[in-house]
């Protein structure tokens, strides 16, 4: 069901800018998400979800990076700091969204546990399966470069194109 609050924010935002709020595309319990004039717009639920989400398109702008592995990055085209929404360019398959559980710079506690990790890995393989895993496991390390950790690992959120012939 979808937020009322953040219906409200997202209204609040295209107003902002002179625009109107087109459809809606989805969400879940971090947020939702919408079209605006050939662009996107993530109302996030909380701050600190937002401020994860935010950063890490900051970080991969000063980088330049447009694409991970071949796929696909959101371009950022703006923040909102009081309504805690990101309007980014549209992408499409195969595509890699969703950051506002990544950590920056300094991976969570347990990164550091092998056992936590292993099963991590375990469930994270199971979700692509083992062709996909590969790849997922290079998108992991080349975010891991720019101070990146990305937690979200799912499908919806890393999303192969249509016809990989290895797609689950």
């Amino acid at each position: 069901m979808l937020n009322p609050f953040l219906i409200e924010r997202a209204k609040r935002y295209a107003r902002k800018h002179g625009r109107f709020l087109g459809e809606w595309l989805g969400g879940g319990a971090d947020g939702e998400v919408w079209e605006l004039d050939g662009n996107i717009i993530k109302a996030i639920i909380d701050e600190r979800k937002y401020r994860n989400e935010s950063q890490c398109y900051l970080r991969l702008t000063e980088h330049n990076i447009q694409s991970v592995c071949g796929f696909a990055v959101p371009r950022l085209i703006g923040l909102d700091d009081d309504l805690l929404i990101v309007e980014m360019g549209f992408v499409s398959p195969p595509y890699l969204l969703d950051f506002n559980k990544a950590y920056l710079d300094v991976a969570p506690d347990y990164y550091t546990s092998e056992t936590k990790m292993a099963d991590c890995d375990a469930e994270r393989r199971e979700n692509f399966g083992d062709d996909h895993w590969q790849v997922v496991r290079q998108i992991h390390a080349c975010l891991k470069q720019v101070g990146i950790y990305y937690m979200d690992t799912r499908p919806g959120n890393i999303t192969f194109a249509e016809g990989d012939e290895s797609d689950e």
